[in-house]
């Protein structure tokens, strides 16, 4: 019996970024950045939020892991239920937003970022 699979949207880019016309050092750029408090790995862009929860720098390795979680501002997800034929508004609290979870890694070598898009989970 075949085993039940999910569709992963996988993307990769290029990672070039300067200051003025120096390059960076991305090692470095990532060593603050893995350092930083969590509450700093914030962003809202518009109706948005950007977190970055979880990155880790294998400096050894030149490879940053992150995950990554976007998701609107101010909106209380629809629920169905099935079984039941009924709908309620979930509401949400603070901070919350529901959201789409993205796994990366970097390549600081090659200036390569993969990013994997994962399932919807509720942060």
């Amino acid at each position: 019996m075949p085993e039940k699979t999910k569709a992963r949207k996988l993307e990769v880019f290029g990672l070039h970024c300067r200051e003025g016309q120096q390059q960076l050092n991305y090692v470095d750029v990532f060593t603050r950045v893995s350092k930083a408090k969590n509450g700093i790995r914030q962003i809202e862009v518009g109706e948005k939020l950007l977190a970055l929860p979880s990155m880790r720098l294998l400096a050894d390795r030149g490879i940053v892991e992150f995950i990554a979680y976007e998701g609107p501002v101010g909106v209380n997800p629809l629920i169905f239920d099935a079984s039941t034929g009924t709908e309620r508004f979930e509401p949400l609290t603070g901070k919350q937003v529901m959201a789409t979870r993205t796994y990366g890694a970097i390549d600081l070598e090659h200036r390569v970022l993969s990013v994997s898009l994962h399932d919807v989970a509720c942060r």
